[in-house]
């Protein structure tokens, strides 16, 4: 049997992207896998601090994380991205089981001017 393919309507591919986002965030949020640490909350905050003697304007990651398996050592991944670049920074905390804990990781990159910035972070 031929016949002609229909070609998707442009609202078509944005739904289809929403869905697949929606997806991927879910496995971002606990590192695609049974990980013994959970991202409780992340919220992003525009920020200055003084790096280097020197003030200087940036973007911070705050992260509310729970150890949710035995006393580890647990790295909180977390990556900017703008019109200007993306970054990537991992902190690190010994958490025991069930401890909770917020944690916040500064990039100072993107400039004042930086436009569309994104975050996302995930603990390992």
């Amino acid at each position: 049997m031929t016949g002609r393919i229909k070609r998707m309507p442009r609202w078509g591919w944005a739904v289809l992207g929403f869905v697949g986002f929606v997806a991927l965030s879910g496995l971002a949020s606990n590192g695609g896998s049974s990980s013994s640490c959970k991202v409780l909350s992340a919220r992003s905050a525009s920020n200055s601090y003084i790096i280097r003697g020197e003030w200087d304007w940036g973007v911070s990651v705050i992260t509310n994380v729970k150890n949710t398996g035995g006393p580890r050592l647990v790295t909180i991944e977390s990556m900017v991205s703008s019109s200007q670049g993306a970054w990537t920074r991992k902190k690190q905390v010994h958490l025991d089981r069930g401890e909770s804990q917020s944690m916040e990781i500064f990039f100072s990159e993107p400039t004042i001017l930086a436009e569309r910035i994104k975050y996302q972070t995930k603990c390992i």
